[in-house]
Parts: C-alpha cells; structure tokens; sequence
C-alpha cells in the first residue's frame, strides 16, 4: 500500500502548526517511504493467536484490518478493529492492548481527544 498525500498531511500538519519555529523546520527532515511498513501493530492473547494489525483501512468505518493467526501461525481471519495504534500513540506514548478471555481491551483516541476503553468480545466460529 503506498503512502498517501492524506497520511503525510496528518502526520505533517501538527508539526506546521506550532508556534516553535524549530519545531515547524522538523517537516523538512521527514522522510516518507514509498510504502507503508507490511504491518502498523501486532499484539497476542492468552490462547497464542497472533493478531496484527495492517494499515488497510475500512473506508466506511474507520477502522483497520487486522489478520488473526493461530499458534502455528496459520491464517485464521481477518476482523476491523478500531485504531488502537495511533501514530502520535506511536511516536508519544504507550499503546495499551489486552487480549485475554476473548475480550480485546485497548485505549482509543476519539476525534475531540478523549481517551476511551474499548472492549472487543471475540466469538470464534
């Protein structure tokens, strides 16, 4: 997946709006590759799966797709998860996801800025 004009713009924009001219010249010194990374996080739960999350997002929803993989490390599923893995998370804080007792729990970030505690119940199938 290429990086979009869009995804620098988020990235960029907070930067170019501080008053800090220092802080504003760090723009000049991003670099952008081509492509995104293969995968944005990776977490697991307590039975071995593997989830990770891509970069591939759900136009209609927001949210990011994320492969499930067994112990063995065999394709299970794919499931639209919110996005847990902010890039100003990434870059500033700690990213907090449990996956225990086929319940996800993580830390997201509404638009306004406020924290919330999502619950994710998994039913296997």
């Amino acid at each position: 997946m290429e990086v979009t004009e869009d995804f620098k713009r988020k990235i960029l924009d907070p930067y170019k709006k501080n008053p800090n001219e220092i802080v504003r010249d760090i723009t000049n010194r991003i670099y952008f590759p081509k492509y995104m990374p293969p995968y944005k996080s990776l977490f697991s739960d307590d039975e071995g799966r593997l989830f990770v999350m891509t970069f591939e997002e759900r136009e209609s929803s927001g949210e990011y797709i994320c492969d499930i993989f067994d112990p063995e490390g065999r394709f299970i599923n794919r499931v639209g998860l919110g996005n847990y893995a902010k890039w100003g998370n990434v870059f500033g804080g700690q990213l907090v996801v449990i996956a225990k007792q086929n319940r996800i729990y993580c830390i997201q970030q509404k638009e306004s800025g406020y924290k919330e505690l999502v619950v994710y119940n998994m039913r296997w199938e």
